[in-house]
């Protein structure tokens, strides 16, 4: 299952603190195939999963993965930079 670092959770949680998506509402990650072939993630925040969604556990944040995205990311690690009120995600490998 998808790890989170605590600076990708602390974001997360500003991020869902100032907008406007409801007490279920979290982020949502979904694969995004790129044109290159390479697979991309996509980032959104909604109201709540959807019903095949994976929810991440041990976080303190509501995260969803997307079925597709899900075993993209079993073995991964989310991080966040955050610079300038600009919050830049990445995913990488457990160490």
């Amino acid at each position: 299952m998808l790890t989170l670092t605590p600076t990708a959770e602390s974001a997360i949680r500003e991020i869902i603190d100032t907008a406007p998506i409801g007490d279920d509402g979290g982020l949502r990650i979904s694969a995004d195939p790129g044109s290159d072939g390479q697979v991309g993630f996509r980032l959104a925040l909604v109201e709540g999963p959807e019903p095949l969604d994976q929810v991440v556990e041990d976080v303190a944040v509501p995260v969803f993965l997307e079925p597709e995205a899900a075993p993209l990311l079993d073995d991964g690690v989310l991080d966040a930079t955050v610079e300038d009120e600009r919050v830049t995600f990445t995913v990488g490998p457990k160490a």
